[in-house]
C-alpha cells in the first residue's frame, strides 16, 4: 500500500515536471537526474547493508522509548515524593490536633 502512494506521488510529480520542462524550466532536469540516482543507489544496497540500516534505527527507537520510560519513571517517583512530604505534614497536623482535643476532653 505505500508503495502505490510512492508511485502516485512520483507519477504526479512526474507530471508536474513535464510540465514545468515545457514551460522551458530546465532545472527540473537537474531535478530528475539526482532523483534517478538516488533511486539506483537505493536499489543497490545490499540485503545485508538494508538489514544493518533497520537494525540501527531499531536501536535508535529503542533507545529514546527506554530514555521516555525512564523520563516517566522519574517524574513519577518524584511526584510520589512530593506526596509523602505533603502527607506526612498533614498527618503532623492531624495528630497535634487530635492532641489538642484529648486534652480538652481531660480538662473536662
Amino acid at each position: 500500500m505505500a508503495t502505490d502512494l510512492k508511485r502516485k506521488r512520483l507519477d504526479s510529480l512526474d507530471a508536474e515536471m513535464a510540465l514545468q520542462f515545457l514551460n522551458g524550466d530546465s532545472s527540473v532536469l537537474e531535478c530528475v537526474t539526482d532523483r534517478q540516482a538516488q533511486e539506483s543507489d537505493t536499489t543497490n544496497e545490499t540485503k545485508e547493508q538494508r538489514g544493518e540500516r533497520e537494525r540501527i534505527e531499531r536501536l535508535r527507537k529503542s533507545r529514546e522509548k527506554a530514555r521516555a520510560r525512564r523520563n516517566k519513571k522519574k517524574e513519577m517517583v518524584e511526584s510520589m515524593q512530593r506526596n509523602v512530604v505533603m502527607l506526612s505534614r498533614r498527618n503532623a497536623d492531624l495528630k497535634r490536633k487530635n492532641d489538642e482535643l484529648r486534652a480538652k476532653i481531660f480538662a473536662m
